[in-house]
């Protein structure tokens, strides 16, 4: 376990990247600490309140444990997606430790809520009385900063707002988005027909992400609040062509309510939109890693200028984020291509694959109950998706769809394409993230003096083959993205593979199989001495 000691010399070095405006070094190595023990973020709220206790606290520092926690907050969610038990465990004694801070008056109002905003960054429900403990404290610095505030305030505030964003409606909702996740139902519904009753255009167009709100309640209410708008003639062509297109990305539930605003604004004469303009000219997408997620981008003409669009999709979550950036030039579009080769490994892909990602994706959010992002509009408006609909794409449906598409001479010789399988099981980085990890593989292997090829032994043949419905569903997905790639990729290797682990070949027979089985081993012995390291000597 990481002291204080260490925690607060990695607080001081990130707190030098504050100073900079930007992250750096200090803040990866702060990182890499909080992802391997996401257990110190008690610590850091601690250490936290200590500090803005003090007469003269030190705002850099203060910024640098905010951020610390925040991205505690951000492993200890991706934790709890993996379905890591001890994760819960820790998610709630962090909302019992600010609750306590909170309730006890031990932490100061304002640095509080910055606290609790981390978790709509880290996209973790902060849970209920947190939520409303973050009500309390809006309201009481409310009424400490704002006794003599009018109207005209709250517009000028909501003006510099939108000139901040540049009048982008997705990122002023982002924006509004870092407080608002963090209150309750019932005041995030006040925020969001707040905005829809402004005199700024951008601020009600942002008002539609909130039908993509989790509580059911604020989604019900603001499509009433959009449909009466609609009256008044506050919904524009924009709102409109966006409301029809995210129709069937919601709940059966909540489709009446959108229905009534969108015959609200036909019967009231608003002219749907046009598409957005917008030439795709490339596409590229991640290697699936271990947990089932994925990148896609599409690079875009808009006019004279280039736009980028980015989704992030999950095995079991569906669309986890999105977002696009428009504007840009040639040399700023080289720039990030560069950045992202020089961090992910990403094949040139068709935009055929990415329709089927996505719409694959959309339909697990539904299953899952678990509602996209509003900027996943955004990318789809880039990415020229017009019409894009949820359509679950099952391994069933998949593995027809490939095996359509096979050779029917290499499929009559499994054996052979598991033997040209072994040549690339070194080829693709993202296979380095393909291991099973958690209380499984701790329990299977914690306290048993082996060498390293017994424990291999061990996980090929007493644990793989429990999760082999997860395996071939992550090599059949694997196949198609590779058979979608603009080069000539193995992706019929991955297909029959798929295959034969759903069929329950013995997993020493799979090459790939036996990969997972090595990485998840070595990955078991790095965390071990990884957190021996940590609790010896620090950083």
């Amino acid at each position: 376990m990481t002291d204080r000691t260490t925690l607060a010399r990695l607080g001081k070095l990130v707190a030098v990247d504050v100073a900079t405006g930007h992250p750096g070094v200090n803040s990866w190595a702060a990182s890499q600490v909080l992802g391997a023990q996401p257990e110190a973020i008690l610590d850091l709220i601690e250490m936290l309140v200590t500090e803005g206790r003090k007469a003269k606290p030190n705002q850099q520092l203060v910024a640098a444990y905010v951020y610390m926690i925040g991205q505690a907050l951000e492993f200890i969610r991706m934790d709890l997606e993996n379905g890591r038990a001890s994760a819960r465990e820790l998610a709630d004694a962090v909302r019992r430790a600010l609750l306590q801070a909170g309730t006890s008056g031990r932490v100061e109002p304002t640095l509080l809520m910055m606290i609790l905003m981390q978790f709509s960054n880290a996209k973790l429900d902060p849970g209920a009385e947190l939520q409303r403990l973050m009500a309390d404290l809006f309201e009481q610095i409310s009424l400490e900063q704002g006794a003599g505030r009018s109207d005209g305030d709250f517009d000028a505030y909501l003006k510099d707002l939108v000139e901040g964003v540049g009048g982008d409606p997705f990122a002023l909702h982002a924006q509004m988005l870092e407080m608002a996740g963090a209150l309750p139902a019932d005041h995030r519904t006040t925020m969001g027909i707040t905005l829809l009753r402004t005199d700024e255009a951008s601020a009600r167009e942002a008002v539609v992400g909130w039908l993509l709100d989790p509580s059911a309640e604020v989604r019900h209410a603001v499509a009433s609040a959009l449909a009466h708008a609609a009256r008044q003639g506050a919904v524009s062509g924009s709102m409109l062509r966006r409301l029809i297109v995210l129709r069937n990305w919601l709940p059966e539930s909540d489709r009446p309510g959108l229905d009534g605003a969108i015959q609200a604004c036909r019967r009231t004469g608003v002219e749907c939109a046009s598409w957005p303009q917008s030439q795709v000219y490339d596409a590229l997408a991640s290697g699936i890693d271990g947990a089932g997620a994925q990148s896609l981008f599409v690079l875009a003409r808009e006019g004279r200028q280039r736009a980028i669009g980015c989704l992030l999709v999950k095995a079991g979550m569906g669309v986890r984020d999105a977002w696009a950036r428009h504007g840009l030039t040639r040399a700023e579009m080289e720039e990030f291509l560069d950045q992202v080769a020089g961090g992910i490994e990403v094949f040139p892909i068709s935009l055929e694959y990415v329709r089927l990602a996505a719409a694959h994706a959309l339909a697990v959010n539904l299953a899952s109950e678990t509602m996209p992002p509003f900027a996943l509009l955004d990318f789809v408006e880039t990415a020229d998706l017009q019409g894009l609909q949820p359509e679950a794409l099952p391994l069933e449906r998949l593995l027809a769809m490939l095996e359509a598409e096979a050779d029917p001479a290499a499929l009559g010789s499994p054996a052979e394409l598991l033997a040209r399988s072994r040549a690339v099981v070194d080829r693709f980085d993202f296979l380095d993230s393909w291991f099973e990890e958690g209380a499984t593989v701790e329990q299977l292997l914690e306290g048993k003096r082996m060498a390293r090829a017994k424990r291999v032994a061990l996980v090929r043949e007493s644990l793989l083959p429990e999760h082999a419905t997860k395996w071939g569903d992550r090599l059949a997905r694997t196949a198609l993205l590779l058979r979608h790639c603009e080069d000539e990729e193995p992706w019929q290797e991955f297909f029959v593979t798929a295959k034969e682990v759903l069929a329950g070949r013995a997993m020493a027979e799979i090459p790939l199989m036996s990969r997972v089985a090595e990485v998840t081993v070595d990955a078991y012995i790095a965390s071990r001495l990884a957190e021996r390291m940590i609790g010896r000597r620090g950083v």
